[in-house]
């Protein structure tokens, strides 16, 4: 029910049960009549306590009498309202790359790149989340000036989860502790240090991901898929790229059509590899054959289940096959042991590998302020991406450059004293077998059939073809 007021004065005001709105009702009626529009606003001021009378609707309510014949009904005028109080706005998170989306990317010439997509890893110390604080609100107030208080905003959820923290110096930014695959799902943030994606193809991309990575189904041809951690794949292998810093599992045939490339910094499992290219930092497991491959394992190769056919192999450790060659005398060759120039590779690794760390270091120092304000600095958005991707792609550098100077390091310290081929079925021949520790080398003539050792006499001087 409204609040109506009167008084001597020939009006009345109804006021809003919510105080907002106050409705001027002229009761006189006639021109000879007509009430000052200065009397009634010093009226509705003083004596009803209104606030912020509006002078204009206060003469349009006494013409509209003035006109009206004796015995009208007019209806009330708002000559004054309230200021309605303005809700707080709730906190709000400001992602500061895209995390979740991926798309092929635009070259500057127009064309689109397919095999790769913005969706990429995260690395250690990378800002991910800008925390926007609520807002306070705007109080208000009824007609007659009692203050209409504000409902603040609601602060934002955040649970942080494994691999993400508050940075030391701007806690509204949340900032990745470890490389890998930010995930967000009912207000929970982390870093994952797994990536899981059903297939690489074209709606996915190439993955350079700093964790590990599981593919479940295939890698098609031309794609990369490149891993700080683990790589996984339970399919097969087409024409593609495959690299990581530590253990790779491809559960399905590699086809390299001679373009292949699969790189490990530890061991090596494969069903199988036709036409490849391969380097294993460890130990190399295949469960079936290697067909035309170029390699090189640091420990041993171990094709027990399989065969070795054409190509060239360079090998830390023994090999170990059921069949080395084939029928036709496809030339296969074998290199054993350590060659002499591991020292000098090595140090020339190391130069590479300081000089790398030091242009990343320089970098960071040099493009600090930007590279970790949400606002992007004095840089525009497209200016501050430009800079995180060229960020990115030094720590890139750096980290295979560490991986190559790490397993050549191994390589070099490891004594090779077993190095030799044990074949459990047929050697066949022209297999070429080269111990590079000791420059010598030795050619199979004929079909020999297993188990057959070749390796090194006792004094380490000559080669010797021995049946077990």
């Amino acid at each position: 029910m409204n609040e109506t007021t009167t008084t001597a004065a020939p009006f009345r005001v109804e006021i809003s049960p919510d105080g907002m709105e106050a409705l001027l009702f002229v009761e006189v009626r006639g021109r000879d009549r007509r009430l000052q529009v200065r009397d009634v606003v010093r009226a509705l001021r003083e004596d009803y306590e209104l606030v912020s009378v509006d002078d204009e609707k206060v003469t349009e309510a006494i013409a509209v009498a003035a006109l009206a014949e004796e015995g009208e009904a007019l209806p009330g005028i708002c000559v004054a309202r309230g200021m309605e109080a303005v809700e707080g706005e709730d906190g709000s998170l400001v992602w500061l790359g895209e995390f979740f989306e991926s798309r092929a990317i635009v070259l500057p010439d127009g064309s689109v790149d397919h095999y790769h997509h913005t969706r990429s890893s995260v690395y250690e110390g990378q800002p991910l989340v800008e925390l926007r604080p609520p807002t306070e609100g705007t109080p208000g107030r009824d007609v007659r000036g009692k203050p209409r208080p504000a409902v603040a905003g609601r602060p934002v959820t955040l649970v942080l989860d494994a691999g993400v923290a508050e940075d030391p110096d701007h806690p509204e930014i949340i900032v990745a502790t470890r490389g890998g695959q930010v995930e967000f799902d009912h207000d929970h943030l982390g870093v994952s240090e797994l990536l899981r994606v059903q297939e690489v193809d074209y709606s996915v991309g190439s993955i350079d991901f700093d964790g590990s990575v599981e593919v479940q189904g295939n890698v098609g041809a031309q794609f990369e898929v490149r891993g700080g951690a683990s790589v996984k794949i339970l399919g097969s292998v087409d024409n593609a790229e495959i690299e990581s810093d530590r253990q790779v599992e491809i559960l399905g045939p590699v086809l390299g059509r001679g373009e292949a490339r699969i790189s490990s910094g530890a061991d090596m499992l494969l069903a199988s590899a036709r036409e490849a290219e391969i380097h294993c930092g460890g130990k190399l497991v295949v469960q079936g054959e290697l067909v035309w491959c170029e390699g090189e394992v640091f420990e041993d190769l171990c094709v027990e289940r399989g065969r070795i056919v054409g190509g060239e192999w360079k090998v830390g450790g023994k090999i170990i096959a059921a069949e080395v060659g084939s029928r036709k005398e496809v030339t296969t060759r074998i290199r054993l042991g350590e060659s002499e120039d591991r020292a000098r590779a090595l140090r020339q690794l190391y130069r590479v590998r300081r000089k790398a760390l030091e242009e990343l270091q320089s970098f960071a120092r040099h493009h600090a302020a930007n590279l970790q304000r949400s606002d992007g600095g004095p840089h525009a958005p497209a200016e501050r991406e430009q800079l995180l991707k060229r960020q990115a792609a030094l720590r890139a550098v750096a980290r295979r450059a560490r991986r190559r100077e790490m397993v050549a390091r191994k390589r070099l310290q490891r004594r090779r004293r077993a190095s030799q081929l044990l074949v459990t079925g047929t050697l066949h021949p022209g297999v070429e077998v080269h111990f590079v520790d000791h420059d010598l080398v030795h050619r199979i003539t004929e079909a020999l059939s297993g188990p057959v050792r070749v390796g090194l006499d006792s004094e380490g001087h000559e080669v010797e073809v021995v049946r077990l």
